[in-house]
């Protein structure tokens, strides 16, 4: 490995300590917390040893002036406290989240702008260093469907865009008949995001390409915390699921990502090059929102 590809390994190894250690401290804020208690024997964990009587003053010494107001009391912190920073020392990748579940809308927001920076700047596998342009996520907050898609080629992505050309095109269909089903079912009521970041023409190994992305993608779904899930296609189902079943087997079929529900369901890509795809693909939507208004 040559060091520019060291020093680029080390510039998103700090980026993300620094992402995790910014979560932490808003998820403290947003706990009451000002900050880590001073040394004392009473707060749990202290390596201060207990004194069982005051120190005796030095005879040749004047005692010090008492404090003219009193140091406030040192308080533990709570049980929520400790679980959100146990969250982020935690092994497994979905305890380590639960601290961005914790946190407030506006820091919800903040965060997702942090990670969109993060996306832009990752170099963590070889997707990231053939292709500088990245495929940001749009939509809002609380969105009642988050659309996930497995990934795009770099003349098909545009900042701002889900899908581009023929594929587009008939996405664009679709959202207006979901319109039709359910009127607040809007396009800006619905959160647009891939699982792989990197607009590429192909990855040398595109599963392993999204595996390295996923973690990205779970930050992103507890942020977002979307009330419905579509996956679009064989690439971002089985990088999400991790699951070498064909895509038609399990369409149709409500599953769970991050404790939401998710409809697996064939790309637009898919579509146009077998029509007869649709029909299916209509009733999984339908089905969706069907789940949406009960």
């Amino acid at each position: 490995m040559d060091s520019a590809h060291i020093q680029s390994a080390i510039a998103a190894l700090v980026q993300q300590v620094s992402l995790e250690l910014t979560t932490w401290i808003e998820a403290q804020k947003s706990l009451g917390a000002d900050g880590f208690p001073p040394d004392d024997p009473s707060w749990p964990g202290s390596m201060m040893p207990r004194q069982t009587a005051p120190a005796l003053a030095h005879p040749s010494r004047p005692a010090p002036p008492p404090h003219a107001t009193p140091l406030p009391p040192t308080t533990a912190p709570t049980t929520a406290t400790l679980h959100a920073f146990q969250s982020l020392r935690d092994k497994n990748p979905s305890r380590r989240l639960l601290t961005l579940s914790q946190l407030a809308p506006e820091e919800r927001k903040r965060e997702l702008d942090r990670l969109r920076e993060s996306i832009e700047a990752c170099r963590r596998c070889p997707a990231g260093d053939k292709s500088p342009q990245k495929l940001l996520p749009h939509g809002p907050l609380d969105p009642l469907m988050m659309f996930i898609s497995g990934g795009a080629a770099r003349e098909l992505s545009l900042p701002g865009t889900f899908l581009q050309g023929d594929a587009g095109a008939l996405l664009s269909k679709i959202l207006s008949a979901l319109e039709n089903l359910n009127p607040s079912l809007t396009r800006n009521r619905i959160y647009f995001t891939h699982l792989i970041k990197c607009a590429c023409h192909s990855a040398p190994d595109p599963q392993k390409v999204a595996k390295t992305c996923l973690e990205t993608l779970r930050r992103e779904v507890i942020l977002v915390r979307p009330k419905i899930i579509i996956v679009w296609g064989n690439t971002a189902y089985r990088g999400l699921f991790d699951d070498d079943r064909l895509l038609s087997q399990v369409r149709g079929t409500w599953l769970r990502f991050e404790n939401i529900p998710t409809m697996v369901t064939h790309h637009p890509d898919e579509m146009l090059k077998n029509p007869k795809l649709k029909g299916p693909v209509w009733a999984d939507l339908q089905n969706a929102v069907k789940t949406l208004s009960a």
